[in-house]
């Protein structure tokens, strides 16, 4: 539905396949499950080597998640929602919650109040000493930002209650938030720190590459020309609010497993994360994500999160 309001048809060559979906689902937690075995051994190497591998798995996972959400990790619709579940147990992002936020993130793209992402506040409004503590956290790399925004939405049911349609989104909400922490908690206590100790670390590893990456996608954008709610699903409109990042297609796709690239995701969001190298869109706002990482710190973190340019 969103593909035809976006002016864009979903072709065959693009769609969910069952097979490639099982593929990508596969190949992730076949990845994962080693993480689990490397970080078994005593060697402190190994340790280190596996929690950064766990943490970049987390992007996969995230995509999984994602297109899961979209319908478009499979065709066939229930192994959306296997996929969807489980991917959430090592995204740490809850599948039912995101699913219904998300769906109103591109609906309402932008549009403060109705888009769930957007910050209800903006720069003029922030205090001087929540601006300081913006300001502090992004130029020291403190990881706060993602971990931050993922809590507020997703885990923080007061927020998330507000976008629920009835008693049964509210409940599913809930549960959805409390099964990650529960699945690992529990393995936890049984498998003890081999277990515990390399999703800890792994989440920390995801967190900070996470933010400089969560952060370009839609902040600090100029407001398009003749933006309403009206016309926020217009393609124009949603190449224009939207950043894309490369690093090199081998680390887009493979690394990142193209959870960067997010203009594309927009313009065709039926497509799944793993045909989504094979559009060819006309990005607006494209960033070389090396660049970016450096770059983007050298602003004040309350401005870019909260500010915008001047058209």
């Amino acid at each position: 539905m969103l593909d035809q309001q976006v002016e864009f048809k979903n072709s065959s060559l693009h769609g969910p396949r069952d097979f490639v979906g099982l593929l990508d689902f596969l190949l992730v937690l076949s990845i994962t499950l080693i993480t689990f075995w490397l970080f078994s051994f005593h060697s402190v190497l190994l340790k280190i080597f596996a929690s950064l591998i766990y943490g970049l798995c987390m992007f996969h996972w995230f995509s999984i998640v994602h297109s899961s959400g979209h319908q478009s990790q499979f065709k066939t619709k229930w192994l959306n929602i296997v996929s969807g579940i489980i991917g959430s147990l090592f995204s740490t992002i809850p599948f039912y919650s995101w699913k219904k936020l998300h769906f109103l993130h591109h609906r309402w793209n932008g549009i403060q109040g109705k888009d769930p992402t957007v910050a209800l506040k903006s720069l003029k409004h922030l205090t001087p000493l929540s601006q300081k503590v913006f300001d502090f956290c992004w130029k020291y790399h403190v990881p706060v930002f993602s971990s931050g925004f993922l809590f507020s939405t997703f885990y923080y049911f007061p927020y998330a209650n507000k976008f629920a349609k009835n008693s049964r989104d509210k409940f599913f909400f809930i549960l959805s938030a409390l099964w990650p922490p529960i699945f690992h908690l529990t393995l936890s206590y049984y498998l003890g720190w081999n277990y515990g100790g390399l999703v800890l670390a792994g989440i920390l590893v995801f967190i900070l590459i996470a933010d400089p990456i969560l952060l370009s996608q839609h902040c600090y954008l100029a407001v398009p020309e003749g933006f309403t709610e009206k016309n926020v699903l217009n393609s124009r409109i949603q190449n224009e609010l939207t950043r894309t990042l490369s690093f090199s297609p081998f680390i887009d796709r493979w690394v990142f497993a193209q959870f960067i690239n997010h203009t594309s995701h927009h313009l065709h969001p039926q497509v799944p994360h793993y045909f989504l190298h094979r559009l060819k869109c006309d990005v607006t706002h494209k960033e070389n994500g090396w660049k970016w990482f450096f770059e983007s710190r050298k602003k004040r973190g309350s401005e870019l999160i909260f500010g915008r340019p001047e058209s």
